[in-house]
């Protein structure tokens, strides 16, 4: 009994030295402004290449340095293309993040686009993981949804060389990560305790 005991103390002694404080969750919002490519034909439904990437606003950790935040206006993200069908996305930058999606939950298709004019708007769900912006080791991967707004304008509409231009907004929005399923050290931690007490009490009793 006395070699249990002695076990159990050693399992919950390295259950408490194998606990972490959590960094935390990035809880906030950010839009950036982009180029994309520009084709003599086409619409917003077509594959499009998007590249120059640009912070123009945020909020929380988000926001400008020199208001508590981390990332200036003008940060640059990653490039990426959208496909048709536009399912899934994925951006990445070393200093500021990588975003992978895991659904695409929102597409508003061809509603509302003529020759010309109209838009396209994406929502996907997914994760964001920090770069080196946000301080290694502050933050955890957090959960996110981005927002794609792909709009269309034509210029010389209706006479030769017409071509169609394309912009790009991209928002992500970013909040607490769902719970794991996996046990916490923590929480492996109280549950070493408890056995540690309950090993305990059967010793002395004996």
């Amino acid at each position: 009994m006395r070699s249990m005991f002695l076990a159990l103390a050693a399992i919950a002694a390295m259950m408490l030295g194998s606990t972490t404080a959590q960094a935390g969750f990035i809880v906030g919002g950010v839009s950036f402004g982009g180029d994309v490519q520009n084709n003599a034909t086409g619409t917003v439904l077509d594959t499009r290449n998007v590249f120059d990437l640009s912070k123009t606003s945020g909020s929380g950790p988000y926001a400008s340095s020199s208001n508590g935040g981390y990332v200036a206006s003008g940060t640059p993200w990653g490039t990426f293309t959208l496909t048709n069908p536009m399912t899934a996305l994925s951006i990445s930058s070393a200093t500021f993040g990588t975003f992978t999606s895991t659904s695409l939950t929102s597409d508003s298709g061809s509603s509302g686009i003529v020759n010309g004019s109209g838009n396209r708007t994406l929502v996907f769900a997914g994760g964001f993981t920090p770069g080196t912006l946000f301080a290694a080791g502050n933050f955890d991967p957090t959960s996110a949804d981005i927002t794609v707004t792909l709009n269309q304008s034509t210029t010389n509409f209706g006479l030769p060389g017409e071509t169609t231009f394309f912009s790009i907004t991209v928002a992500m929005t970013s909040f607490n990560a769902p719970p794991s399923t996996v046990p916490e050290p923590a929480s492996m931690a109280i549950f070493g305790l408890g056995a540690l007490g309950l090993a305990a009490r059967r010793f002395r009793r004996k």
